[in-house]
């Protein structure tokens, strides 16, 4: 079954306000976008939605005040501005902009609300289980789609070669499963997952929004598995898709998340890279950087810098069960026959060196106990320094500076 085939999409064309929507984050033409936006929104919310770029002048002209008076209270006359121009209350533009920001396409900046810079962004923050059953499965249906047909072949793949050909570090990095490193005394600190975690004040739990949006995933994993800090996480708390949780809890969650077969995967925060925005538990099979990667046959090691340890095997403990091969994500675990005291050839578990990111998957699931990890690089090996294109501002599009004006750093909204 061909990839069109397999999703439930409705054949008929959407009105011009979605397709405009699309355009916006830089997918014009899209056959699945469109679709989807007309599938969360009205078509006066849509129309609210192109509107919410309008510049201050237009403001201050529609309000009669000068640009000034409007920057200096943008956030309260932005919303009567948008009521006047659409002839709408001022109390329904309020509640369909608060609509927009939990499902996570409109988001509060310093020029006011703007809505998703691409579609990128708008995919990363659809954590947001509160309108799940209004939205229907055709929703996540179409989300799946666009992702897998449309947007893997064109932006990730953009990024992809971007990436590839600058010689910069990856933007991820693996932290090891905490339960892996028990046996090793002086750990790496930024790969001892207890350490980082002290290190913010404010620590969240998201449904992850990879594994929300690909329904038929084979990890069959649990969605809450993204923790976040600090400035993300206030606002994904916000919009009332995450829950603050202790470290104690976060600690939980990996270790509930490694035995489920996720590998932690966190990211870091481009304008400080020693601190990182989300720690996520991916899976090869509905993970976006780790799945486009695979899918177009890029080389992981240029999304993903591997941990500082490496698992190795004792052969005499070894029971040849597999149970590793079938945990590890990356194709680094080998079965070689091996000839024990005995003289009888068994096949036994290997790792190839080249291949292993030192996740741990295969240590703390070992029946046998006959995996430990070792330390293989010091902590100078990990990326300190960032791509300089913004995760959503990598296309070509993006770079021609179609969104530098629109004001992207996110503020406090007040609802």
């Amino acid at each position: 079954m061909s990839e069109e085939k397999k999703y439930a999409i409705n054949p008929n064309e959407v009105e011009i306000e979605y397709q405009k929507l699309a355009l916006h984050m830089n997918y014009g033409g899209s056959k699945y976008l469109p679709r989807l936006m007309k599938r969360a929104f009205t078509l006066s919310q849509a129309r609210l939605a192109l509107a919410l770029d309008m510049k201050t002048e237009e403001m201050a002209e529609l309000l009669e005040l000068s640009e000034e008076e409007v920057k200096r209270n943008i956030e309260k006359l932005q919303i009567l501005a948008l009521s006047k121009k659409l002839g709408t209350r001022e109390e329904e533009v309020h509640q369909d902009i608060k609509y927009m920001f939990e499902l996570g396409f409109a988001f509060p900046t310093r020029r006011g609300w703007r809505w998703a810079r691409t579609a990128d962004q708008a995919k990363d923050s659809q954590s947001n289980p509160k309108y799940d059953e209004k939205l229907g499965h055709e929703y996540f249906d179409l989300w799946e789609a666009f992702l897998k047909i449309e947007a893997y072949p064109t932006s990730y793949y953009q990024r992809q070669v971007s990436l590839l050909n600058s010689g910069e570090p990856p933007s991820f990095r693996i932290i090891p499963a905490r339960k892996s490193l028990q046996k090793i005394e002086n750990r790496i600190p930024e790969d001892n997952l207890e350490e980082v975690l002290k290190l913010y004040s404010v620590i969240a739990v998201e449904h992850c929004p990879c594994k929300r949006l690909v329904r038929d995933r084979s990890c069959k994993s649990p969605t809450e598995v993204c923790l976040i800090m600090d400035r993300v996480a206030e606002h994904n708390l916000r919009r009332g898709a995450a829950r603050v949780i202790s470290i104690e809890e976060a600690l939980e969650i990996h270790d509930k998340a490694g035995e489920n077969g996720l590998v932690c995967m966190p990211q870091s925060n481009e304008a400080r890279p020693t601190r990182l925005t989300m720690i996520c538990h991916c899976h090869w099979c509905c993970c976006d950087p780790t799945a486009s990667t695979i899918m177009m046959g890029f080389p992981l090691e240029r999304m993903i810098a591997p941990s500082c340890y490496q698992a190795v095997v004792d052969s005499e403990k070894c029971r040849g069960c597999q149970i590793c091969v079938s945990r590890c994500q990356f194709g680094a675990i080998e079965m070689k026959p091996d000839t024990g005291s005995d003289n009888n050839v068994q096949f036994k578990a290997s790792v190839n060196a080249d291949k292993c990111f030192g996740c741990g998957l295969c240590v703390i699931t070992c029946p046998a106990d006959a995996r430990t990890m070792k330390m293989v690089r010091s902590s100078e090996t990990i990326p300190k320094e960032l791509p300089p294109a913004n995760f959503y501002t990598g296309t070509e599009d993006h770079k021609s500076g179609k969104h530098v004006d629109t004001g992207s750093v996110m503020t406090r909204p007040r609802f």
